[in-house]
């Protein structure tokens, strides 16, 4: 009787014992893949990231917008095509302008015209604002419930070549992971869509 209780306390102490010594083990690989993982990600290359370091309104130049064109609108001629002749006429403050101060515009129609802005200001030199226009195009196509989603991948992947032409490596790279997302993971692509996109990317 005296022996069964003293192999079952031994047996208790064993148990808790190696209970604690897991746990332990546990804790100590939990706090060097953290120690690890803070380390990587501060190694990693940044991308500039100019949604978030600058305020829009900030990278319009007053000086660069056409007056005729900007006060077309009262006259009654549609934002959307205002913002077009903008881009065609190479005023692309104007567009600009009509782009972040229009908000009746649909979110389809923004996105293509901070694309078409983006390629503008690339052949124009002025890569800071390209880089911005194409992430706001990026930042339309992540937020708005009205795009497709084959669309919405489309958008992403041109988002991440125009990015990558600029030499924006990081956010051409995150910009392809979002159009990746996209074409595996939703439901409301055909087949076809699907294979078409990932064949894209």
């Amino acid at each position: 009787m005296t022996q069964t209780k003293r192999k079952q306390s031994h047996l208790g102490l064993i148990v808790a014992i190696s209970t604690l010594a897991v746990v332990f083990f546990i804790l100590m690989a939990a706090v060097v893949i953290f120690l690890l993982s803070t380390r990587l990600t501060a190694a990693e290359p940044v991308g500039r990231n100019l949604l978030a370091d600058t305020s829009p309104l900030t990278m319009i130049d007053p000086e660069q917008v056409d007056p005729a064109l900007a006060l077309a609108s009262l006259g009654g001629v549609p934002e959307a095509e205002i913002i077009i002749e903008a881009i065609k006429k190479d005023r692309p403050e104007t567009a600009l302008a009509g782009l972040l101060f229009h908000s009746k515009l649909p979110d389809r129609e923004s996105a293509g015209d901070f694309l078409l802005l983006a390629r503008a200001y690339t052949d124009d030199a002025q890569p800071d604002k390209a880089i911005f226009s194409y992430q706001l195009a990026g930042t339309v196509a992540t937020l708005s419930p009205d795009i497709p989603d084959t669309v919405r991948a489309d958008i992403f992947l041109q988002v991440s070549e125009g990015l990558a032409k600029l030499n924006e490596s990081v956010l051409a790279r995150f910009y392809l992971d979002q159009a990746f997302v996209v074409a595996a993971r939703s439901p409301f692509l055909r087949p076809v869509q699907r294979r078409t996109l990932l064949e894209r990317l």
